[in-house]
């Protein structure tokens, strides 16, 4: 299934990019621009590869021959394009990035890595160093067709890129990669398309890859290699068919704020369930059904599945009628909706073991009532997301090391579960 394609400027530079992926178990063609090519023969490599031979054309002419590239040549569903790039930054950068930004989805966000450590070629303060030089002071300055007169990444960028351009520097890439994934989406918020990234070694690339692939915006990447590389190779262990599971019970604005931010961002299903209808013995495996199938229609859509009880001010229940309806208290009433949430989330869980790999809990009570459903002992705390926001796994019982990330329900601000779940996919990144 073709997962990438690759858009190079000059044939040597395809084929090099295509050689870093056969060496990593990723099949791989070259085929020359302006052929028509068979779908049924695209979907026999992971990855191919086109040259433009564009790198000493003017600005415009390089932009439509990769736009007529991007035409005949798509990606399967999921997958994405590579601006393969010199390594030395030679050739119409700038404007062969427009060229596909222009013509995909307009959420499309070029990531751009010029590093390839592999090879002692590094950006630093958004200079890309050759061997310990910066790049002005090497051959390249006078390269008869195209030389480079300077050794900012975004320099040579904005030469023929109208768009703005965001940096992110090693100060920001020493902090990890929820710094990383931070920084990127600040500049998403703002509408930059085109952000590029700092890098002195392949973890550092890895970790860029791992924030790319978990973004959930469609992207390409812009490098010589190395990017391209990890992101396949992260998406490849991303191809689980598993999924993390919420189980919402809280029901105050700020939580009602939380779920609508972070559906915004990411591929989730989250089902609405009926409190009194859960609460009915009568009608409570009525609507487990309802739920769970409902689930299952959506999983392999969803990266996030699970329940909610309130989306909206009108589903939030009357506590205080209920109570009276069943006659007893505030705290009773909100332990019994407790456990019936953590037994339905149980139940969910023992029925596709193998589709969850995590556990999403807002709210004390509700915390507690899974743990006890799972006939787990606790919870070993590993890593504060923000206040009152946990990362752990659980301590014993058949689901002993699964990982769960904990909120109060009263904690955060609108963006805290966005933050916690993306932090629980790097981590689960991680453990792959």
């Amino acid at each position: 299934m073709l997962k990438t394609v690759i858009i190079a400027d000059d044939l040597t530079g395809a084929n090099v990019t295509g050689a870093l992926l056969r060496k990593n178990g990723y099949s791989f063609a070259t085929f020359r621009q302006g052929v028509e090519i068979d779908t049924s023969i695209l979907s026999q490599y992971d990855a191919i590869a086109v040259s433009t031979d564009s790198r000493g054309m003017i600005p415009k002419e390089a932009y439509d021959v990769v736009q007529e590239t991007v035409k005949r040549c798509p990606p399967q569903p999921g997958g994405f394009y590579q601006k393969r790039i010199d390594s030395t930054l030679r050739g119409n950068i700038g404007s062969e990035i427009e060229a596909l930004l222009d013509i995909l989805d307009e959420q499309t966000v070029a990531f751009v890595c010029a590093a390839y450590p592999d090879v002692h070629k590094l950006v630093i303060g958004d200079y890309l160093l050759v061997e310990g030089e910066v790049l002005v002071r090497t051959g390249v300055r006078k390269d008869p067709k195209c030389p480079v007169t300077q050794s900012s990444v975004r320099g040579i960028l904005e030469k023929s890129a109208h768009r703005t351009i965001g940096i992110i520097t090693m100060d920001t890439m020493a902090k990890g990669m929820e710094a990383i994934r931070c920084a990127v989406f600040d500049y998403i918020k703002r509408d930059v398309r085109i952000i590029s990234f700092d890098a002195v070694s392949n973890d550092d690339i890895t970790a860029i890859a791992q924030v790319c692939t978990t973004m959930h915006y469609p992207f390409i990447t812009v490098d010589p290699g190395p990017l391209t590389l990890a992101c396949l190779s992260v998406m490849r262990r991303h191809q689980t068919n598993k999924g993390v599971f919420l189980t919402i019970g809280s029901v105050v604005p700020i939580v009602r704020q939380q779920v609508a931010v972070f559906e915004d961002c990411f591929k989730t299903h989250l089902v609405k369930a009926d409190v009194l209808a859960l609460l009915d013995e009568v009608q409570r495996h009525e609507e487990k059904q309802r739920i769970f199938k409902e689930l299952e229609e959506c999983m392999k859509q969803s990266d996030f599945i699970g329940v909610v009880t309130a989306k909206e001010e009108d589903d939030v229940l009357d506590l205080k009628q209920t109570a009276t309806d069943y006659g007893c208290d505030l705290e009773s009433l909100s332990k019994r909706i407790s456990n019936v949430l953590a037994e339905l989330t149980a139940s969910y869980l023992d029925a596709h073991t193998n589709k969850i790999q995590a556990l999403y809990t807002s709210g004390g009570d509700i915390t507690l009532g899974v743990c006890q459903a799972l006939d787990s002992l606790g919870i070993c705390a590993i890593d504060e997301i923000e206040p009152f926001t946990l990362y752990g796994k659980l301590i014993g019982g058949q689901y002993n090391n699964l990982p769960i990330v904990t909120k109060g329900g009263l904690a955060g601000n609108k963006d805290t579960l966005r933050h916690a779940m993306s932090y629980l996919q790097i981590k689960l990144a991680e453990k792959e």
